[in-house]
């Protein structure tokens, strides 16, 4: 598969995990979940530590709860080398104002589905907070030589391939 094909494969996974995280209704969250998460595919950011298709759907359902109003935008997908990716996303209100902004490194399993996940926050500024899950599980995931940015909290890297900013993940279509 060339990198465009394996580019646009990921930026639909990606698409369709934020719309899980978007989908209200468990029935829906539960389709899109398994066209993009692995049966054992693990979750982590600075707060939890998942494993599980049922648990990422229980988690996912437990964040809607309590944040109601609130939808993630995909900002960016990057393929990064040795089936991984790397997304950058916004979470807005109901008047579309950026409350949180962050980001997912992630490797996908023989079948395109997500088996590792960890998420980031930003910082002001676009740049990555110290101390964050990217920091400590980054170059665990595919090495320190391919995603490791010299030591420093920022992004310095050139931007990816990418998608329009704000796209709204319901735009996309859901898998069958």
């Amino acid at each position: 598969m060339g990198q465009a094909c394996e580019t646009r494969a990921v930026e639909r996974t990606a698409g369709w995990y934020l719309g899980a995280w978007n989908a209200t209704d468990a029935a829906e969250r539960w389709q899109l979940l398994r066209a993009t998460w692995s049966d054992d595919g693990r979750f982590e950011d600075p707060l939890i530590r998942l494993t599980g298709r049922e648990a990422m759907a229980h988690h996912m359902r437990r964040c809607q709860q309590r944040y109601a109003d609130r939808r993630y935008l995909l900002r960016r997908c990057t393929l990064i080398a040795h089936q991984g990716f790397q997304l950058e996303w916004s979470m807005v209100d109901g008047r579309g104002r950026e409350i949180l902004a962050g980001g997912d490194v992630g490797r996908l399993d023989a079948l395109g589905r997500i088996e590792r996940l960890v998420a980031y926050y930003l910082a002001r500024g676009g740049q990555r907070a110290r101390n964050t899950a990217w920091n400590q599980a980054g170059p665990r995931l595919f090495g320190a030589t391919l995603l490791h940015d010299g030591g420093n909290d920022r992004d310095d890297a050139a931007p990816g391939p990418a998608t329009p900013p704000s796209v709204p993940v319901q735009a996309l279509a859901l898998p069958a």
